[in-house]
């Protein structure tokens, strides 16, 4: 398992029912080649907080499992909710970025966030 160069992604699942509410990972970004935290939940399981304790429990596992100045969180200006979580789990804003995805032709706007364990664990 190689987050630098390849992904680990996981369940997101319920504690008592194992019902799965989305994933959650950690791995290089396709396009800024950087470490990425990433996560989904499906539609019915947001806003409940799975999404924040998933981003912490991932974070907190790759600096005790890599040696890595730090994990970027990337998420659309207009998604407030992902944003609200990577700045819930410490993840520091540091730019408004646009990326062109080549194959679909489009751009996207987004923010983009670092989490540097020196600061926060």
């Amino acid at each position: 398992m190689d987050i630098v160069n390849d992904l680990i992604s996981l369940g997101i699942f319920d504690k008592k029912t194992g019902e799965l509410y989305g994933t959650v990972g950690a791995g290089k970004h396709d396009d800024l080649h950087e470490p990425e935290i990433f996560y989904e939940l499906l539609p019915e399981h947001i806003g409940y907080g799975y999404a924040t304790e998933a981003v912490n429990a991932v974070t907190k596992w790759v600096f005790e499992n890599y040696t890595i100045p730090y994990l970027i969180g990337t998420a659309g200006v207009d998604n407030i909710k992902s944003l609200k979580v990577l700045e819930r789990c410490g993840y520091r804003f540091i730019d408004k970025r646009t990326l062109l995805v080549h194959v679909e032709g489009k751009r996207y706007d987004f923010n983009y966030y670092r989490f540097y364990p020196t600061l926060t664990l």
